[in-house]
């Protein structure tokens, strides 16, 4: 099927040319690699890293990945050193992108400080490059200085620097960088009446980046696609196939990745990051006039908590925005993207008030967007289109006034540019830009041996679990996998006593009797057990078994010497065991206790 290309209200459309065999993608990016390096220069210039929310988690989680890699698991799911060696399903359930990529520079260069500048300037230019890409279309290929204005602003906002700098969430800065690539899908499908299919890819990227933020990508994908079938009408019936082609594509890139995830969740407590009233996007409901106006911070000055406050600078041309989309109402590409922008940016506004209380309440995971701010990712990308595409507007009105007596007004509105990007990125980029303490080069090498252990929800899953309590999971968790699960048996020898990555453990153990015993490691799915006398040559399996008050391995042992091994979970054994009945699966044989019982059940702790 053949789609007409209407002629773009910003002039005359040039001849297409692909934008990767274009040289404005060379110089998309080579300017994203710079302004990038502008963008580092504050932590650049010194050897440790800024204090920030999330510490040193991000050391700790790129060790485990890079260990376990070289422990031969190009997919890890577990980590046999977290958690004070008991284990950690953290590989297969954390977010992908910025840890695989942080570790692999860490591989390569050796030193926790370049793993973090290079990873996060990697992901910095994937953002500007979207961002390019996505102005491209969104200009029809005019005014290629506007698509680099749009990268540096994009990088530069407020809500960017909170994301990496302060609150130190590397996942959702890098999903926040494939944001670009999804909308600039979006306005292919607008602009073009054309599905294209890589926009499977693209949200695959997206989730894997960060699964809770991707998983919003929904309502800027629906909004397009009720606005491009509005607009192209008998078009879309030939959406079928494509999209069926993306969805699949998505599919195929995410599998590997989501199916380990869902046969982990028989073993971890995911609703720990939504336990704690704090953590719930009902609990973090912000006052609205917060978001465009916070007197009380300035940047560089404090890091224990965050602003959320838009950049007055796409705030200023935002009502600039509305005012075109109006007067050009009756132009088709105006007002078809300008419904979809402004629907999106309605949208993602109205999540972050009261009124979505019953969305975040009834919504399957919803919920576990947490904090309603995080949205800011996409009303960044919202507003620095807009601000971009009335710029656009306005070269073309000051081209055919001449304003100020200038040739096409082009320098007038160059000038307004400068001063926005100024505005906007000036009080970040210099080199005593942040002006509070600093994590030292010593703890960010010490910490790859750190444990990282959240909010509890890498935690297994008990039935003395208390329900209000986030330290108190922690804690006694911990407390109760140190005990002795041996009874009156003797470890005699083993290869466990220091936590490291491993993929098999091995013990010696004498019984006087024949016992049945807990090992120092949590029973996960993808884990096989083997036991022999000792001194015997066939190893005999063993079920993975545990009981709903203890997390930890249980073997039965004969009277005597005997040996045991232990393979940790490998991808492969993990994603059969969704196929597979298991011995035990807390779900199936436990129930949670209530908060009011966990006294009897915490006393009660002991093997039957």
């Amino acid at each position: 099927m053949t789609v007409a290309v209407t002629q773009s209200s910003f002039g005359k459309t040039p001849k297409p040319v692909h934008f990767l065999r274009s040289k404005w993608f060379w110089l998309c990016l080579l300017a994203g690699c710079l302004w990038s390096l502008l963008m580092l220069l504050p932590v650049m210039a010194h050897p440790g890293w800024p204090s920030n929310h999330d510490g040193t988690a991000p050391v700790m989680r790129m060790a485990a990945v890079l260990e376990q890699w070289r422990l031969g698991h190009l997919l890890p799911v577990w980590s046999t050193a977290q958690q004070f060696g008991h284990g950690s399903p953290l590989p297969a359930l954390y977010h992908k992108t910025f840890m695989y990529t942080s570790a692999a520079v860490l591989a390569l260069a050796g030193s926790v400080k370049a793993a973090l500048v290079v990873s996060t300037w990697i992901w910095m230019v994937i953002g500007f490059c979207g961002m390019c890409f996505c102005l491209r279309q969104l200009l029809q290929k005019r005014h290629p200085w506007l698509w680099l204005l749009g990268g540096a602003l994009f990088l530069s906002s407020n809500y960017a620097f909170t994301d990496w700098l302060v609150r130190g969430a590397f996942a959702e800065f890098s999903a926040m960088a494939v944001l670009p690539w999804l909308f600039a899908g979006c306005l292919v499908l607008i602009a073009d009446g054309r599905w294209p299919v890589w926009i499977g890819a693209v949200l695959a990227v997206l989730v894997l980046s960060h699964s809770t933020l991707g998983a919003f990508a929904l309502f800027p994908l629906v909004i397009a696609a009720v606005v491009a079938a509005w607009r192209w009408r008998r078009a879309a019936f030939g959406w079928i196939r494509p999209g069926i082609a993306s969805a699949a594509v998505c599919a195929l890139l995410m599998a590997p990745f989501v199916l380990p995830m869902v046969a982990m969740g028989r073993f971890n407590r995911i609703e720990e990051l939504v336990r704690h009233p704090r953590y719930t996007p009902m609990t973090n409901n912000l006052p609205g006039e917060i978001f465009f106006w916070n007197q009380d911070w300035i940047w560089g000055n404090e890091w224990t908590y965050i602003t959320v406050q838009m950049d007055p600078v796409l705030l200023f041309l935002l009502p600039v925005f509305v005012g075109l989309c109006i007067v050009r109402f009756r132009n088709a590409e105006w007002r078809s993207v300008g419904v979809f922008l402004l629907a999106v940016l309605g949208a993602m506004a109205w999540l972050q008030t009261r009124y979505a209380f019953s969305f975040y309440e009834y919504v399957p995971g919803a919920i576990y967007l947490q904090f309603t701010y995080r949205l800011l990712a996409y009303e960044t990308v919202v507003l620095t289109l807009c601000v971009c595409m009335a710029l656009g507007a306005g070269l073309e009105y000051a081209r055919r006034w001449r304003f100020f007596s200038m040739p096409d007004g082009r320098t007038a509105v160059g000038c307004l540019a400068i001063a926005l990007l100024s505005v906007t990125a000036g009080p970040k980029v210099g080199r005593d830009s942040i002006r509070y303490e600093w994590m030292t080069a010593q703890r960010l090498h010490d910490d790859l041996k750190s444990d990282y252990l959240a909010m509890g929800e890498f935690f297994p899953l008990v039935d003395w679990t208390p329900l209000d309590d986030i330290q108190a999971v922690l804690r006694q968790t911990l407390d109760h996998a140190r005990s002795s699960g041996l009874k009156n048996c003797q470890v005699l020898q083993t290869d466990m006593a220091k936590p490291q990555e491993r993929s098999r453990g091995h013990w010696q153990v004498g019984c006087p009797t024949a016992s049945l015993v807990s090992l120092g490691v949590f029973a996960a799915p993808g884990m096989a057990v083997r036991i022999r006398p000792a001194g015997s040559q066939e190893w005999i399996k063993a079920p993975v078994v545990r009981t709903c008050s203890d997390p930890r391995l249980q073997v039965r042992l004969s009277e005597g010497v005997s040996e045991i091994q232990v393979v940790f979970p490998t991808w492969w054994r993990t994603v059969r065991t969704l196929l597979q009945k298991p011995a035990f699966d807390f779900r199936r044989d436990c129930a949670l206790l209530p908060a009011a019982s966990y006294i009897a059940g915490h006393r009660g702790m002991s093997l039957p």
